[in-house]
């Protein structure tokens, strides 16, 4: 399978649909240099500076990735 056959079958997802599915919290985060989603696929997202769509930053892991899922985390068991 090459990328443009998951690029192609990504694209026969109908995700807008699913995600209306979705009635649980969810934490998005999309790094501002991914070029394989847009910011359109999301409206209530993290955007993390420089990150592509591993959410890496010159081939490491950003820094702010970690912290924020924690918060997210916490905030959830909180709940």
């Amino acid at each position: 399978m090459t990328p443009g056959d998951v690029m192609a079958q990504h694209q026969a997802l109908n995700l807008g649909d699913a995600w209306q599915k979705v009635t649980s919290p969810v934490l998005v985060m999309r790094g501002t240099a991914d070029t394989i989603m847009s910011d359109a696929d999301a409206h209530a997202i993290a955007e993390i500076p420089g990150g592509d769509h591993l959410l890496s930053v010159k081939g490491k892991l950003a820094d702010e990735v970690a912290p924020t899922m924690m918060k997210w985390m916490r905030e959830q068991l909180a709940r």
